[in-house]
Formats: structure tokens, sequence, C-alpha cells
């Protein structure tokens, strides 16, 4: 991360020319085409409110302990755990969106044996395109963001968008993932993405 602070700050005192030499540095080494996939715990406010810190952190270590041998063992990585956030990358939209799934079936398998109060759901949001990556550390770039828009702020509890330029890469089968078409606007953003459908653990999501 240092080193990239550093390519960073030389980029903000360089000239036109100069600039233009850094780009290209410093995409050629920190970028990359990926899916991205940004998950939100569902209800963190009222749940810190009701339940206390306490709790909800051990909410939050359950997820990140479910989340991250999913995402390894679907061809992903974790970039970051932040707050009750998980950000991670996969090289195809395929193994996010079944990453995702996975999730979403293991903690709903794990809602049955707990107390209402310390069930866990997410939503999810996963876009594609180029993005700056330092490995283990952060991730920026415009997948980042519409992923993060998705998973944040417009999912529902449980739900998983996808963006549709990742939707495309699906291809013309759409990957025989079962989505339909949904539209936003939000930060002065039209965003098109595609709600999957999915059931299992008790879950029976975009009927």
């Amino acid at each position: 991360m240092e080193k990239f602070h550093e390519a960073l700050d030389r980029y903000i005192v360089a000239d036109k020319a100069e600039r233009r030499t850094l780009e290209k540095t410093i995409w050629r080494a920190y970028g990359k085409q990926a899916a991205v996939m940004v998950l939100d715990m569902s209800g963190f406010s009222l749940l810190t409110r009701t339940q206390g810190i306490l709790r909800f952190l051990g909410m939050v270590r359950r997820m990140q302990a479910v989340t991250r041998p999913v995402v390894e063992g679907a061809g992903g990585a974790v970039v970051k755990y932040e707050a009750d956030n998980l950000y991670a990358v996969f090289p195809e939209v395929r193994n996010a969106i079944e990453a995702a799934i996975r999730i979403n079936v293991a903690l709903g398998a794990q809602n049955f044996l707990t107390e209402d109060s310390q069930d866990i759901h997410v939503s999810i949001g996963i876009a594609w395109g180029e993005i700056l990556l330092i490995s283990g550390k952060d991730f920026y770039g415009d997948a980042v963001n519409i992923a993060a828009k998705l998973g944040e702020d417009l999912a529902e509890r449980s739900e998983i968008l996808v963006d549709a330029h990742a939707w495309e890469q699906l291809g013309p089968a759409s990957g025989g993932f079962a989505g339909t078409e949904v539209d936003y606007s939000i930060s002065g953003l039209d965003v098109k993405a595609y709600r999957i459908a999915f059931r299992g653990a008790g879950l029976a999501v975009g009927k």
C-alpha cells in the first residue's frame, strides 16, 4: 500500500506529460479486469441499538468466518473487511455470483440454529470492470463504486444484485443464472442491474 501511495503522491505534483507516464505505470502495476463483490450486513443500526455493540461485533465475526472460505473456495479473494462489510474480487462474474449464493445459503443454514435476534442477513452487489487492486489492502474503480451502491444502498435483505456490465460477461445464456432486470437512480446515476433468483436453506429470493 505504501508504494501505491508513493506513486499517487508523485502523480499529484507531476506535470501533464509525467502524469501520462505515471498513469500507465500505475495501471500496469495495479490494474486488472475483475468482478467486484460488496456485501453488507442488514440492519446494522437497529441491531447495534437493540443488541449492543458487543453482540453485534460477535455477529460480524461470524459473518467473516462464513464468508472468507466461501469466497476463496469460489476462486476469489477477500480484499478487506470493514465494519459490517465484505469487499472481494473474482476473476469471473460466474465465480462471484456462485459465491454470493453460497454465502446466503450458508448463513441461512446457520440462522436455523440461532435465535431470531442473532440471525445474520446480508445484501450483496456485484459489478464488473477495470479496477486498481492493492491485494489484501484496498481497491478502486467504477466497478467498486457500483458494487458498493448495489450491495450497501439498493439490495434488500438476502438479495443479490448484479450490474449490467457484469451480466453481459455471462454471455447469451446468462451463465445459467436467472435474473430479473431492475433499474435504479441513485446519487445522480442511472444503474441497470439484475436481481438473481435462488433458493436454499429456507431462502427464496428473486421470485
